[in-house]
């Protein structure tokens, strides 16, 4: 049900947006403007797109797990994707996830939160995990 709520808000939002910086600006100048943040978002995507591989080549080059070039490509998709959707929440949102210092920020956080359960700035550190094993030679 948030979802749903934060779907329609957002798109009513965006019409209200639109019809106000065509009542301002003129249609055709708003029109402009959407294809002009949609191509330059475009753009900026590939761009950071081509270095978060090149950071996901490095990191399986050297035998590290590439987790956060992962999750920033899929930050950078998000972005593209909000990018295209005409009207200007979405570009704004879609041009925050494209700041480099903004994405890691929200990277950290969200990374934080997703493994460890708890916040980010969290005194508690992780406690190591006590386990046996065995190997198995083919």
């Amino acid at each position: 049900m948030p979802v749903f709520i934060l779907f329609v808000v957002v798109t009513f939002a965006e019409i209200y947006l639109l019809i106000k910086m065509g009542a301002t600006v003129g249609v055709t100048w708003t029109i402009l403007l959407v294809l002009l943040t949609a191509v330059v978002g475009a753009w900026l995507v590939r761009l950071q797109g081509i270095a978060a591989w090149r950071r996901f080549q490095t990191s399986i080059a050297r035998h590290h797990l590439p987790a956060e070039p992962l999750v920033e490509g899929l930050c950078l998709l998000l972005a593209g994707a909000l990018l295209l959707i005409p009207g200007f929440v979405t570009d704004i949102i879609g041009f925050t996830c494209l700041v480099p210092p903004i994405r890691r920020m929200m990277l950290r956080y969200l990374t934080g939160r997703l493994w460890s359960g708890k916040r980010p700035d969290s005194s508690h550190p992780a406690e190591p995990l006590d386990a046996t094993y065995r190997r198995i030679d083919d």
